[in-house]
């Protein structure tokens, strides 16, 4: 029988009450626990011990010592020459004697014709891609909505760095009625970067008035030069984070009109450098740009010219001559041609070049610091002058292959081919009916120039196929709106910029046969510019009076 109570307990009985004690089931009794922590202590690990103690090192000791190198060497190592042993088999078959016997004649006579012949005189072995289409790969702008911004900045002047990676365009207005109000911009993109964004310059700088030019450094790939509307000079370094190495004073020296073109001599480096501008005032001036020891720059006005036919004496700014364009010679690092407001083309000369050098080289050697001349001279460069055109003269181009011979282009529509030593043209060409606004010889075919006009057209000209039209006449945009300047790349020949009234940048990719100097094109090049010379007409004052010249 099974039985159970309350009150806690629970058993199990037996129907025998008399059970004994000892046998008796214990009863179950329940309870609340209590869940206190338990230690165990470890009869094997032993507790670690610790101590904080303090110590001190004794006093570093620094002793700065400068080293420098003193010595250079430099050693040419080069591996010896590996051999290979090449076994040579002589045979000596009459069947080898009768053959060479039988083809010696033959191959005789042939060498000797091959030694006349022309037949292989135009054709050039080339092993890149041939192209032979001209196709824009970029279109660059300094913003994102500068189309739609309406500032009116056209495009006034590309130029290439000396690594043909960089082209940088000055960006300003021509329709200025008085004063300039308008903000310029100088801007740089690297072309060949993957991630070129066309519509974000690498670089960017603004002046206070219109840019009117550009020009990289020959040697330098990130310094710049700029000539704004006001006729202040600025130098920048577009890798530095502060870009602003130099820039000229307004003084009565410098210009006071409008910097229309610049040109850097070719024999400038870092240290020293030397370049060129020419201005709407009839002044050219020369200026030295020099890094000193603290890596800071100085940028100093060396020389003044005044370009002008009827000056009545040395320094007469009276009847000044506004100068629009300027190229120098190829071979004479002081001889340029430039082109001017009326017309006329001169051929010029920096007087006193020689001595400001020699004055260089003392000052570097230590022999002489003194200061430049309370009150520069004024020269003039003048040496003769050439046929003018009719109109203003908008750019002139030196040939880089021949040393007399330049290209000019003004808005009387004409393009004219020069010699230095004859006042009169040898050629003029009209491509268009159009203003034409800058004309260029190709860096590496002898025979070629591109010329662009007023109604968005580039002309490529190649004097070995054509002296009278153009090879290729390129649409560089469907609005046909002037293309403003264009320019070859000096180091790949392939690319050219082209800036136009709108404010865009192109690069052109130019097809094999614009790109590729063909034989005998030099040769060429010399006899167009070898032909019978006149005695160069000296300058003095004109009678024919140009309408430059009705002017005043």
């Amino acid at each position: 029988m099974f039985g159970g109570g309350f009150g806690g307990t629970f058993g199990v009985f037996s129907a025998n009450e008399d059970i004994d004690e000892e046998k008796r089931p214990t009863p179950c009794n329940f309870s609340d626990l209590d869940n206190e922590p338990v230690e165990f202590i470890s009869n094997w690990k032993v507790a670690r011990e610790t101590a904080n103690i303090q110590i001190q090192t004794d006093r570093v000791k620094g002793n700065p010592v400068q080293t420098q190198t003193t010595e250079y060497r430099e050693i040419e190592v080069q591996t010896d020459e590996v051999k290979k042993d090449i076994k040579v088999v002589p045979d000596s078959s009459e069947a080898l004697k009768t053959f060479l016997q039988r083809v010696r004649p033959i191959m005789e006579t042939q060498l000797d014709r091959n030694l006349i012949s022309h037949a292989f005189d135009d054709y050039t072995v080339t092993w890149d891609e041939e192209i032979s289409t001209i196709s824009c790969v970029h279109e660059l702008t300094p913003s994102p909505d500068f189309l739609s911004s309406g500032t009116g900045l056209v495009v006034t002047g590309l130029s290439w760095n000396s690594t043909g990676s960089i082209v940088a365009a000055s960006y300003g207005r021509f329709d200025h009625d008085g004063w300039c109000v308008h903000a310029g911009i100088l801007c740089t993109w690297n072309v060949f970067r993957r991630s070129l964004v066309p519509n974000k310059p690498d670089f960017t700088a603004e002046t206070t008035n219109c840019l009117m030019t550009a020009e990289f450094h020959p040697r330098e790939p990130s310094i710049v030069a700029g000539g704004t509307f006001n006729g202040r000079l600025h130098i920048w370094d577009v890798a530095q984070q502060d870009p602003v190495i130099a820039q000229s004073a307004m003084t009565d020296e410098s210009h006071t009109e409008p910097i229309n073109r610049i040109a850097w001599l070719k024999d400038s480096e870092r240290r020293l450098s030397r370049l060129v501008t020419i201005g709407s005032d009839g002044r050219v001036l020369l200026w030295t740009l020099q890094q000193r020891l603290d890596t800071t720059w100085r940028l100093t006005l060396t020389q003044a010219y005044v370009l002008s036919l009827r000056a009545k004496s040395v320094g007469d700014m009276s009847a000044a001559t506004g100068g629009t364009a300027l190229s120098f010679n190829v071979d004479d690092v002081a001889a340029f041609v430039t082109g001017t407001e009326g017309g006329r083309l001169y051929k010029c000369a920096l007087q006193g070049l020689e001595r400001l050098r020699e004055a260089d080289r003392a000052e570097q050697a230590g022999l002489t610091n003194a200061p430049p001349p309370a009150k520069l001279p004024i020269e003039n460069p003048v040496q003769f002058t050439f046929e003018s055109h009719a109109a203003p003269v908008h750019s002139v181009s030196s040939s880089p292959f021949h040393r007399n011979l330049f290209l000019s282009c003004s808005a009387d529509t004409s393009i004219r081919l020069y010699h230095a030593l004859k006042p009169k043209s040898l050629l003029s060409l009209v491509p268009s009916a159009s203003y034409l606004y800058c004309v260029t010889w190709s860096p590496i075919r002898p025979l070629v120039f591109a010329a662009c006009s007023g109604d968005g057209r580039i002309f490529f000209y190649d004097f070995a196929k054509s002296k009278s039209k153009p090879v290729v006449t390129l649409e560089a945009n469907t609005r046909k709106v002037a293309v403003q300047h264009i320019r070859f790349n000096q180091k790949a020949a392939k690319f050219l910029a082209s800036g136009d009234s709108l404010g865009v940048v192109k690069i052109w990719q130019l097809n094999q046969h614009l790109t590729v100097e063909r034989p005998q094109e030099r040769a060429q090049l010399d006899a167009l510019g070898s032909e019978q010379t006149q005695k160069p007409k000296p300058a003095q004052p004109a009678t024919n009076a140009t309408a430059e010249d009705s002017k005043k």
